[in-house]
Parts: structure tokens; sequence; C-alpha cells
């Protein structure tokens, strides 16, 4: 079932979702050549303040386990990680802390936003 980001149920089924914990949520802009962009977040005024800024018909997919479990700062011990965890024909989603796209946001609240992050079939 599809619901609008302005509907109670959504709202009500993603803040019970934070109070557990993080969620990630992957923003898909319309009419914009398939731009993305992705968000950890772990507190609801931070995913409230997410939504404001985004264009109508944005798809906002918000997902409550945990997501890209392998996290830390890349060097040969995450490496060894990494191709431990990959299986042939899977994909993985590879995410840069480098970059922001809202840096206010990420000042002002507990949420690490990305902007182009990488996938690629292993």
């Amino acid at each position: 079932m599809d619901l609008s980001t302005t509907d109670t149920i959504f709202k009500a089924k993603v803040q019970q979702w934070i109070v557990g914990g993080e969620v990630f949520v992957v923003l898909r802009y319309v009419y914009s050549a398939g731009a993305k962009d992705y968000a950890f977040v772990s507190q609801w005024l931070s995913f409230e303040e997410l939504l404001k800024p985004l264009p109508p018909k944005t798809s906002v997919i918000v997902m409550r386990e945990t997501q890209l479990s392998l996290r830390g700062k890349v060097d040969d011990k995450f490496i060894s990680d990494a191709q431990n965890e990959m299986l042939p024909d899977t994909f993985f989603l590879i995410v840069s802390l480098h970059y922001c796209l809202v840096e206010h946001f990420k000042k002002s609240h507990k949420a690490q936003l990305h902007r182009d992050l990488w996938a690629k079939t292993i």
C-alpha cells in the first residue's frame, strides 16, 4: 500500500520504527533523470525536517531493518570483511559519507544525508 508522506498512518509507522532504532530513507526525485538521495535517520524530528523541502511527487522509501551493516573507515580489514560478505551475482550499496545533500540539515539534526551513492554488481 502506497501512502502519502502527509498521511497519519505513514507518519505513525515511521515514528514507531525510529523509536526502535535507525531507519534508512531513499528519496527518489520525479522528473530528475533517476536522481536519488539517501539518509540514515535516528530521530523523529530529523525525519520531519527531511520531508519539508522535498519537491512534490518525491518517492520516499523508508526501511526499518538494519541497512548497510558493514560500516566504518575503509582500510585493509574493512576491505577484507567486505569481500568475505560478497556473494556472486548479488548487489551491494556502497556509501561515501563525504557528500551531504543539505549541509545545514546535517549540522542541525542527527541524520546523515548522502548524495550520489554508488551501487555496483559484484
